[in-house]
């Protein structure tokens, strides 16, 4: 990459917010609670932001924190600086047929036994008759960008 280059990190993470979140994470808690402990840690959009410029030093520090994921690499600290943060959240709507459609797609439910699957899927409706209305999560995109330097420190 040369010198002032611009690399760029995108995904999408889940935020904490006025949402049923926390509900939908006690329900694969309680299903397996395995799978529960190593679910990312989500935070609010206000703590991903307050966090992104208390780390802006180093943009791997900061893709790992934001991410909940061990990739931190030592050296991109001094190849990198103006770690600079935008996103993009968004409520999510689904009805209990359409969050366990979903789940069947992911890694994490395949991971899961033939009751558990059943078991989570159970915990999805029974949410969904509760509220009375679709289950709501909140999702950000969020891209993390930094310039390379010019000269190594």
């Amino acid at each position: 990459m040369p010198a002032g280059g611009t690399l760029a990190l995108i995904q999408d993470i889940g935020i904490l917010g006025v949402d049923d979140t926390e509900d939908a994470l006690a329900a694969i808690a309680r299903v397996s609670p395995k799978i529960a402990s190593e679910w990312p840690r989500y935070k609010t959009l206000e703590e991903v932001h307050e966090g992104t410029e208390r780390r802006s030093d180093d943009i791997s520090d900061t893709w790992a924190w934001i991410t909940d994921s061990d990739v931190r690499h030592d050296d991109a600290a001094r190849l990198f600086e103006d770690v600079q943060l935008s996103s993009s959240p968004r409520i999510l709507e689904h009805t209990a047929e359409q969050l366990n459609a979903l789940f069947r797609t992911t890694s994490f439910f395949a991971r899961l036994s033939p009751e558990q699957r059943q078991a989570l899927e159970a915990e999805n409706t029974k949410l969904y008759e509760r509220l009375g209305r679709p289950i709501r999560s909140c999702v950000a995109t969020v891209l993390l960008t930094a310039r390379k330097r010019g000269l190594a420190r």
